[in-house]
């Protein structure tokens, strides 16, 4: 089950939607499949300074293998070599095509959830 929890105004992001979209669907599929993953809440608010929107995806409970590195990123090595893998690094690599970040958030045993910040469109900054 996938919960969803969208802050009243947001700023515009103008990005790819289908490239959105498929990001989207990999961080919910990797947590919803993962331990713990009976459910997960996709929530969407302004980053702090305006300049954008972060989803957070929190797994209902459990943790998936992983964690932060040395400088505070996620640490994709330590995932599962399989499909759940191979989705976080082009999940990866599809933020950074969009102009965004995406982050591990810790768990007591790995990674609890994802962040994903993108950026305003200029007009909205």
């Amino acid at each position: 089950r996938i919960h969803l929890d969208v802050a009243q105004e947001l700023p515009s992001v103008v990005t790819d939607r289908g490239r959105l979209m498929v990001l989207l669907a990999n961080l919910a599929r990797t947590l919803l499949h993962g331990p713990g993953g009976e459910s997960v809440t996709i929530s969407a608010r302004p980053v702090p300074s305006g300049a954008g929107v972060e989803f957070l995806f929190r797994q209902g409970s459990g943790s998936l293998p992983g964690g932060k590195d040395g400088a505070g990123e996620c640490s994709w090595r330590f995932i599962r070599e399989d499909t759940d893998g191979i989705c976080l690094l082009l999940a990866e690599r599809i933020a950074r095509l969009l102009g965004g970040t995406l982050r591990c958030t810790d768990g007591q045993s790995g990674i609890a959830g994802f962040l994903l910040e993108l950026p305003a469109s200029p007009s909205c900054t």
